[in-house]
């Protein structure tokens, strides 16, 4: 079972290691991305651990320090098949096909595919820990495999047909006697279980993305240790890896704000936590608080981070033109996304100044109503391939018009040099795969 144990008792108790001295908490990303909590805005901070199944990872002497677990999910011995699964699902369901999954087939490959969008680690075509079903179904340091995983269980195990009580399989033993076994069985298509594509396969984390047809298709392996190229949508078995080169069992980090809200953090994607002390807040800072009053006339007041980030210097999370247009964007109660011209309005009424802030950079609007200021990274932009792009950041707005044919979609563009902001627009060249209306860029909101 699953246990939480605090390491933050209250915002004056931290634990071992930090000065009494320190202002505030600081979250290290692995990357080097950090996120800053000054205890006035923090109750507790939790770390979650997974001591379940501590007696399921089996050590087979791999070079990795990777562990295999001794059995599938949803199973209770290595002879089960256990639950089944569509690639990117982390639940079980009665029907495995297109029409009953995550996205639809013609989906595949383009910025409608949810995997392209949110499942993918940074820079890859794996899984991240939040639509991983070994990750969210056992917690922990398990995860589903890759296929660098299966090869080195296939170079540093021997690998024998065998029988375990009446179901066939395969056995790997490791150098040191350890072994585990994968089990034969069937795969779910449609409602059905069925042998006649695959006699039995097992999901690795790694996405076939190249193309809308190629995305269509995950990397999957037979017990034997054969990759094969399944369709997405069919239901398979799942092995789990217990990821020891993390020497630890730590689930991720919660941390409980004053405001009532909670933020979770993954082991995998920190580094470390830290106190910081107050001599190292920027006197120059923008003004605190979760949106800022710079005096506009519309009486508008500006958020103070990106959406989807927790600090004005993070660059939060990136969406399409179309969802920001319809107004698909899930924000908070209160905030709205801004039209071009609200940021006409902060540009005419605020200093612009290019700025490094805590390491990033980006400009520095400074009103000259009340001296107020927010700050706005140069957070980069996605092309609609998924392409990222470092120079400046530009921010969508709602805003849409029409102009020689085409539709306008607004959006804000920071400048890298020269102390300076504009508003411009996307063309939207409907109908075709280049159409600037899928390109991701970042979105700071405005308070009504």
């Amino acid at each position: 079972m699953k246990q939480f144990r605090i390491i933050l008792l209250t915002a004056a108790c931290l634990f071992v290691g930090m000065q009494l001295s320190a202002q505030g908490v600081k979250i290290v990303k692995k990357g080097g991305l950090a996120v800053d909590y000054n205890y006035s805005k923090i109750e507790r901070i939790e770390v979650k651990y997974d001591e379940a199944r501590a007696d399921t990872a089996v050590d087979l002497g791999l070079p990795s320090g990777l562990k295999w677990a001794k059995f599938n999910i949803g199973a209770n011995a290595p002879e089960e098949h256990g639950g089944y699964f569509a690639w990117g699902e982390t639940t079980e369901k009665n029907v495995y096909s297109w029409g009953w999954y995550l996205c639809q087939q013609s989906e595949c490959g383009t910025w409608a595919d949810p995997f392209i969008k949110n499942y993918q680690s940074a820079g890859t075509y794996i899984l991240g820990p939040a639509y991983d079903a070994a990750h969210i179904q056992w917690g922990g340091r398990w995860r589903m495999p890759t296929q660098d995983d299966l090869n080195e269980l296939k170079e540093n195990c021997s690998c024998e047909k065998t029988t375990v009580n009446g179901v066939s399989g395969y056995r790997y033993t490791g150098w040191n006697g350890n072994s585990i076994f994968l089990p034969d069985g069937q795969i779910k298509n449609g409602p059905n279980l069925t042998s006649d594509l695959f006699k039995c396969a097992y999901w690795t984390s790694f996405c076939m993305y190249y193309s809308i047809s190629t995305a269509q298709q995950a990397s999957a392996f037979a017990p034997n240790g054969n990759l094969s190229k399944i369709d997405r949508a069919y239901g398979l078995a799942i092995r789990p890896v217990n990821d020891a080169s993390t020497g630890s069992n730590i689930d991720g980090y919660v941390v409980h704000r004053t405001d009532g809200a909670v933020d979770y953090y993954t082991f995998q994607e920190v580094d470390h936590i830290e106190a910081y002390l107050e001599k190292e807040y920027d006197p120059n800072a923008p003004s605190d608080g979760d949106y800022i009053d710079l005096g506009l006339p519309s009486g508008i007041k500006w958020a103070s981070c990106n959406l989807g980030g927790v600090n004005p210097w993070d660059f939060g999370d990136y969406y399409t033109g179309y969802s920001a247009y319809m107004q698909e964007v899930a924000v908070p109660e209160g905030y709205s996304i801004p039209g071009s011209a609200n940021f006409e309005e902060l540009i005419e009424n605020c200093e612009v100044k290019t700025v490094t802030y805590n390491n990033v950079q980006g400009n520095m609007f400074t009103s000259k109503i009340n001296g107020n200021k927010i700050f706005l990274p140069f957070a980069g932009w996605y092309d609609d391939r998924g392409k990222y792009y470092s120079n400046g950041a530009r921010y969508w707005s709602f805003s849409r018009k029409a102009a020689a044919g085409y539709n306008n979609y607004f959006h804000y563009f920071l400048h890298l040099s020269n102390d300076y902001a504009y508003v411009d627009y996307e063309i939207e060249y409907s109908g075709t795969s280049l159409d600037p209306m899928w390109y991701r860029y970042s979105i700071r909101l405005i308070h009504n």
